[in-house]
């Protein structure tokens, strides 16, 4: 009879352990699935990112090439009005080479002021994107870190879960 109530106590206790055994495996199993989910989020928001740092690149040549084609057209402006200027000259024209000479340096400032507001334009935007690409990454290092706890968290809660059933 003893052996009979021995017996069953095993076969009790071995189909509980089986149960935890089990269960935290399911947790195990839901843990990575999760962390698999959070890895798979954290790559598509870099690939997402390094893709906006393609565009952002692709959007400041564009507008270097605009900059540099609206420079070469005032300077073939000016061209113009330089030669239209020596020609005067030329003539003796002495007051409407004067003239010209004024608006020459009234669109010289014009240009160099013009190049000056572009120029920082672009700082601007190039330093706005930085930020964001920073931003961007500072968010995926804070987000890989707090999966990493959590999953340090329920590792621990599991073996102590499990040390404790099998004490």
């Amino acid at each position: 009879m003893l052996q009979a109530v021995r017996s069953e106590l095993e076969q009790a206790v071995n189909h509980e352990k089986s149960e935890r055994e089990a269960e935290a495996s399911s947790i195990r199993q839901d843990l990575d699935t999760r962390t698999a989910d959070l890895t798979s989020r954290l790559q598509a928001e870099e690939e997402a990112r390094q893709k906006g740092d393609e565009e952002e690149a692709s959007a400041r040549q564009k507008d270097r090439t605009e900059l540099e084609a609206a420079m070469a057209k005032q300077g073939a402006e000016m061209e113009e009005k330089l030669k239209a200027e020596e020609e005067a000259r030329q003539k003796g024209d002495e007051q409407e080479a004067s003239a010209r000479q004024k608006d020459r340096t009234e669109l010289e400032a014009a240009m160099a002021k013009q190049g000056a507001e572009m120029e920082e334009k672009l700082k601007a935007e190039e330093e706005n994107r930085r930020q964001e690409g920073t931003s961007a990454a500072a968010k995926l290092s804070d987000t890989s870190a707090m999966l990493q706890a959590v999953r340090s968290e329920l590792e621990q809660a599991v073996n102590h879960e499990k040390s404790e059933r099998e004490a």
